[in-house]
């Protein structure tokens, strides 16, 4: 009888401690994980008046009724931590108006200037006047609204990445404009190769190798040699920037050449 009840308690044990190996071999050997946490941009856990979210990992801090309008990035931690986790970015200024595109939150500062914040790079860029954001960005002063009504979109939940479809784009490949040229630059993409510029005159198009001056693209190409005598001039002056602004992906404006004498 007792050897009975030892057997039948030891196949117990050997049953129970074989079940639990299948159900965590099963179960991949630990506790399920929590989904992982909101958005960012979409969190409303933490004190909503605190902050008006742009896309992650940005947003504009809006304490005492959106009174503040500094721009701040997540540097990390808990959401929830609030400004523990944050670091302010330098914009020279409280922010009062924005105009949120997918790529870019462009915004305007109480003094009346304007600048954007590329998502991607976290690379901020200053506007002193309306014309050179319209240059740069295609908008003008009357195309913000105040950050109040972000924020009231936030709190209603419509505020979303991106935004309501818009075909706007920051036009950031613009070098230069000079007697009827212009002249870009398109370092983003992966696969690059060689430095290399863009340059249209009307209906021409020419892709010029930055380091050799050569032509590796021509679309109904026709100038006036004079104008390609400037632009090669042009291109000899700042050939140190352009390879510069290749390397590091960041196009930057530069001066036309100097009148003729």
């Amino acid at each position: 009888m007792k050897k009975t009840l030892l057997f039948f308690f030891l196949g117990l044990i050997i049953v129970l401690t074989g079940c639990g190996r299948i159900k965590r071999k099963l179960s991949g050997g630990s506790s399920p994980k929590p989904p992982p946490m909101h958005p960012f941009y979409t969190y409303t856990g933490f004190a909503d008046w605190y902050r008006l979210p742009l896309k992650y990992p940005y947003q504009i801090t809006t304490i005492d009724q959106l009174r503040e309008g500094y721009l701040e990035e997540h540097t990390g931690g808990d959401i929830a931590a609030g400004s523990k986790s944050m670091k302010g970015i330098d914009v020279g200024g409280r922010i009062t108006h924005l105009h949120l595109l997918e790529d870019f939150a462009v915004f305007r500062k109480e003094d009346g200037t304007f600048g954007y914040l590329e998502y991607a790079t976290g690379k901020t860029t200053l506007l002193p006047t309306e014309a050179e954001l319209k240059q740069a960005c295609l908008l003008t002063s009357g195309d913000f609204k105040p950050i109040e009504y972000y924020y009231n979109q936030f709190s209603n939940g419509k505020l979303t990445y991106p935004p309501n479809a818009s075909s706007e784009k920051i036009r950031t490949d613009l070098i230069a404009q000079f007697q009827g040229m212009t002249v870009k630059m398109h370092p983003y993409g992966k696969e690059r190769g060689n430095a290399k510029i863009e340059v249209t005159c009307g209906e021409s198009e020419k892709d010029i190798d930055v380091q050799t001056g050569k032509s590796v693209f021509v679309w109904k190409w026709s100038l006036p040699q004079e104008k390609q005598d400037m632009l090669d001039k042009w291109l000899a002056a700042h050939r140190d920037e352009l390879l510069e602004m290749w390397e590091t992906r960041t196009v930057k404006s530069l001066p036309p050449p100097p009148p003729a004498d």
